[in-house]
């Protein structure tokens, strides 16, 4: 018997779900791949900023009055502190994790807010491909747009320490992907997911109105054109 007819013979090899949904995308996990070790590579080369030192205070304050009730520390630290105004959606998690590995003070509480940060921007990154990929159909455009978000030299720096303005990004690119899939499918599960995404960009930055706004105007419009009662 020939070898090609033996292969022939032998049954198909099967793959496994995840794996048959990640094939056509392993350009854009590739390059998220290769900037995480690229950033890991120099996460102990940025120093700390301003703005970090003030999220610091505002984390154990804020935990501390939704768990314990403490308004009185909460009022005596934030009162007159215009950074209170920034939710915990970024800052909560990073501080938890501070506590689950017992790192009070130093340099390895920034180095972790660092990677949180990076982390968050990857993810950014991530969204940013998926939501080409919905618009376009090609996956060369939504690598491209992957690549263009990852490669912008501010954004790449600024990935590492600036615990404001790159979660308000990526949240933001996330909650655009969430309102592009919801008015897609138009099921109640979709807008309540991104109910929870436009939850989380209120919370990191109150800027973020301008996409509730934008979603409520656009399906308003839905409703009004809409061509029968029933789909209304």
């Amino acid at each position: 018997m020939m070898p090609q007819r033996c292969l022939e013979l032998l049954p198909p090899r099967k793959i496994g779900p995840l794996r048959a949904a990640l094939a056509p995308h392993w350009g854009a996990l590739l390059a998220l791949a290769l900037f995480l070790v690229a950033g890991l590579a120099i996460l102990d080369d940025y120093g700390v900023t301003d703005d970090e030192l003030s999220q610091l205070q505002i984390a154990p304050a804020t935990l501390g009055y939704i768990t314990n009730g403490d308004l009185d520390a909460f009022v005596a630290e934030l009162w007159f502190d215009h950074n209170k105004f920034y939710g915990m959606a970024f800052n909560a998690p990073v501080f938890l994790a501070d506590q689950a590995f017992g790192l009070e003070d130093g340099r390895p509480v920034y180095l972790i807010r660092h990677l949180f940060m990076r982390l968050f921007f990857l993810g950014g990154g991530l969204f940013a491909y998926l939501l080409a990929y919905r618009l376009f159909r090609s996956r060369l455009l939504a690598v491209a747009a992957l690549l263009l978000f990852l490669l912008h030299p501010r954004l790449h720096a600024h990935s590492f320490f600036n615990s404001k303005d790159i979660p308000f990004l990526a949240m933001f690119v996330a909650a655009l992907f969430l309102a592009h899939r919801a008015f897609t499918r138009g099921s109640a599960s979709a807008f309540a997911l991104l109910g929870v995404g436009v939850g989380m960009l209120l919370n990191l930055r109150i800027m973020g109105v301008i996409l509730p706004a934008g979603i409520l105007s656009l399906r308003a419009l839905d409703l009004a054109f809409a061509p029968s009662w029933r789909e209304r």
